[in-house]
């Protein structure tokens, strides 16, 4: 049942990442990254952030996946370099995405959008609750935009479970290029 609910969230995050994007792109304001206590970097020489050292990485189709076996993921999709949602606001998100969700039988709750800086980036913040198939889940996206391509990470963690680790994600992602 756990592994059907990672897929069936997966497939949603990768539909709700295939065209979320960030706003900005580098500049010269970098920071140290401390990567906490029981993870290690991902760093595909593109993007870096730091992830469960005990999770599973599988990549399929584009997608670099980070599991745990439990209800909880990090995903990963890249695109074209966009600035179509730059000032993207909760109301848009809400607009553009929720009807996917509800379509595939999922209720969204407490959206919060938000841009910020973070280790010299502009990245697109939305975190959210979602309900899926009687699991609670925490969610968060955060959309970077590098040179070439819009980057969107998902992470997705039961209400229940350790929801520092999207924290951790955010603080140490780095090097969108």
């Amino acid at each position: 049942m756990k592994k059907l609910l990672c897929m069936l969230l997966a497939l949603v995050m990768v539909l709700a990442a295939m065209t979320l994007v960030a706003c900005g792109g580098n500049d010269d304001e970098k920071t140290e990254i401390t990567v906490p206590d029981g993870y290690t970097m991902y760093d595909n020489g593109d993007i870096a952030f730091a992830y469960p050292e005990d999770w599973t990485k599988s990549e399929e189709s584009g997608l670099v996946m980070f599991t745990s076996g439990e209800a909880a993921s990090i995903n990963i999709t890249a695109e074209n370099k966009t600035d179509l949602y730059d000032d993207m606001t909760a109301e848009e998100f809400e607009k553009m995405f929720f009807p996917y969700f509800e379509a595939a039988g999922m209720t969204a709750t407490n959206l919060k959008v938000e841009h910020t800086k973070n280790n010299g980036m502009d990245v697109m913040v939305v975190t959210y609750d979602m309900d899926v198939s009687g699991v609670s889940l925490k969610q968060a996206q955060y959309a970077v935009t590098g040179d070439e391509k819009t980057y969107v990470i998902t992470v997705a963690v039961e209400a229940s479970g350790d929801t520092s680790i999207s924290q951790n994600v955010l603080s140490t992602l780095s090097k969108v290029k």
